[in-house]
């Protein structure tokens, strides 16, 4: 029981999130989407690394 509640202490903040998220793009509010897909976008970008300049030409 233990394990479990520590688990869902986890989960829960990652799983509401998305569900706001969710629930806000169908009723037509894009702003969290938005700060989201940023967010993302930034996080790829700095895995990948900076562009060469052969990936660019």
């Amino acid at each position: 029981m233990v394990l479990g509640i520590g688990a869902l202490a986890i989960i829960a903040p990652w799983f509401f999130r998305w569900y706001f998220i969710c629930a806000g793009l169908m009723i037509g509010r894009t702003n969290m989407a938005q700060l989201k897909e940023d967010d993302v976008s930034d996080r790829l970008e700095r895995l990948m690394g900076p562009k060469s300049a052969s990936e660019s030409a």
